[in-house]
């Protein structure tokens, strides 16, 4: 009976060990979901900035010109 109950023991903290292993894994994935949206944000604020200063350096040289002559 002692060794019946030392397996029952054992496959209970299996059980258990493994429902945390599957609560860390579904952490994960929402972690890295998270990630990759904040990457995508990053992504087109650094698009959108850099069109900005294409503008800005665009609309410089322009009145640049017209201040020369």
């Amino acid at each position: 009976m002692d060794k019946e109950h030392e397996l029952t023991i054992a496959l209970n903290k299996v059980d258990e060990l493994t429902k945390q292993l599957d609560q860390l894994r579904k952490i994960k994935i929402t972690t890295n979901k998270e990630q990759s949206q904040n990457r995508n944000e990053l992504d087109k604020l650094k698009q959108e900035l850099m069109v900005k200063d294409f503008i800005l350096s665009a609309k410089k040289k322009f009145f640049f010109r017209f201040e020369i002559n």
